[in-house]
């Protein structure tokens, strides 16, 4: 596992090898270049849902550069936020007096 900020240049340079590897960004926590050995190159996207870790695929780094990448990772990550943020609990209290009269 390699981290790196992730430019355009790093794009082009990253070659298949005999197994799949990833670069990670520096820039954006949970976004990485997937490289496997038949070339493909994918930006992905790891976040943690509810306590459970989730891949997402953001693109094809052919297609893509990486500013558009990063700005699609960023949607994703605050609206991972925004639905996994719990929702305030309504408490409902409720007391018995006993008043002892003389």
């Amino acid at each position: 596992m390699i981290t790196r900020t992730l430019t355009q240049n790093l794009l082009k340079i990253a070659l298949p090898r005999s197994k799949t590897f990833i670069i990670r960004d520096k820039k954006l926590k949970g976004l990485f270049l997937r490289v496997t050995p038949t070339g493909c190159r994918r930006f992905v996207l790891n976040a943690t849902r509810n306590q459970i870790r989730q891949y997402e695929t953001i693109g094809d780094a052919d297609r893509m550069d990486i500013d558009e990448a990063r700005n699609i990772a960023r949607r994703k990550i605050n609206a991972l936020t925004i639905t996994a943020t719990p929702q305030p609990q309504h408490l409902t209290v409720t007391t018995n007096f006993i008043i002892h009269l003389k």
